[in-house]
C-alpha cells in the first residue's frame, strides 16, 4: 500500500478489489443471449454499419465464451487503490520495486479516457522487478541520457523517441 500520509496530508488511499456479482454476470449473459437481431440485406458486410455476422459472433463470445472470473483474477494480481482527489474518484495501481538496492525513482504511467490501466498490465511487472525477467536490476537504475547525447535512430537528439516533456493532463 502507498505510504500512509499524515492526517493533515489529505485523503488516504484505500485498497480496491472490485468483484462482479455472479447474478449481475448471469443477467448480462441472459440479456446478450436475448438480443433481437435486425434483418440485414444479404452480403451487406460492413457497408451498412457493423457486419451482422461479426456482431453475432462477438455477442456469442461475451455471452458464453468470456471468462469474467479469470479476468478478475488477472486484474487482482495488481495492487489497486482508490482515493478521492478534488472531488474525483481516482483508481490507481501502486506497484513497488521488488528489491530496491538504493533510492527508487517513482514512475507514473497514466492514460486518457476512454482507456484503462490494463494497457500497462504487461509492463508493470517488468518495471517493478526487472531481475525476475532477465534484466540486470542495477542497469535499470541508470540515469536517462542527457539532452546533449548523440542523435537517436529517429534523427532527434535526447532521450530516445522524444526529448520533449509530456504530462498526463
Amino acid at each position: 500500500m502507498p505510504d500512509a500520509p499524515s492526517a493533515a496530508a489529505g485523503p488516504r488511499p484505500e485498497p480496491f478489489t472490485p468483484q462482479a456479482a455472479p447474478a449481475a454476470l448471469e443477467d448480462l449473459r441472459a440479456r446478450l443471449r436475448a438480443t433481437r437481431w435486425p434483418d440485414t440485406p444479404e452480403d451487406a458486410g460492413w457497408s451498412l454499419g457493423t457486419d451482422l455476422a461479426y456482431l453475432r459472433e462477438l455477442v456469442a463470445y461475451w455471452a458464453d465464451g468470456f471468462d469474467w472470473p479469470a479476468q478478475e483474477a488477472a486484474l487482482a494480481r495488481l495492487p489497486r487503490f482508490r482515493v478521492r482527489l478534488g472531488g474525483l474518484p481516482i483508481h490507481f495501481v501502486h506497484a513497488r520495486a521488488a528489491a530496491p538496492a538504493g533510492p527508487v525513482l517513482p514512475l507514473v504511467l497514466c492514460h486518457g479516457w476512454p482507456d484503462s490501466f490494463w494497457r500497462y498490465a504487461k509492463v508493470i511487472p517488468l518495471l517493478a522487478d526487472p531481475g525476475a525477467h532477465g534484466a540486470d536490476p542495477a542497469g535499470s537504475r541508470r540515469r536517462p541520457a542527457s539532452r546533449s547525447s548523440p542523435a537517436t535512430s529517429s534523427g532527434r537528439r535526447g532521450r530516445g523517441l522524444s526529448a520533449r516533456r509530456t504530462s498526463c493532463a
